[in-house]
């Protein structure tokens, strides 16, 4: 074993490469639900919450929406000063995303 091939084997562990490329294949309905479901529990730690779950796919959504009503009676109070922050909020509501799972375990968006 020469000094290239092990630096390029270096290269490769220290990048995350793989040394042989991986044979993709189908898993089956079982292991998909499982990963799947192992997923949105991750994303639901980091503050997603789930709307919607079915087997092989998830409507999860990050951010909440502004109480509106609460918003009207400070820009009363504030003689409309408030409402500047109340169309900040409300513009940068919510966030959804629609993830599913492929045949081979892949998850997208």
């Amino acid at each position: 074993m020469d000094l290239m091939s092990v630096l390029k084997k270096a290269r490769n562990i220290y990048y995350g490469k793989p040394n042989k490329p991986a044979v993709a294949r189908e898993r089956s309905d079982a292991e998909r639900i499982q990963i799947l479901k192992s997923f949105v529990v991750r994303q639901v730690a980091n503050g997603a919450r789930v709307e919607l779950q079915d087997d092989f796919s998830a409507v999860l959504v990050w951010g909440r929406r502004p109480n509106h009503i609460l918003h009207l009676l400070l820009s009363v109070i504030t003689l409309g000063i408030w409402i500047i922050v109340w169309i900040m909020l409300s513009f940068s509501g919510e966030r959804r995303r629609i993830y599913s799972i492929d045949n081979f375990g892949n998850i997208s968006y």
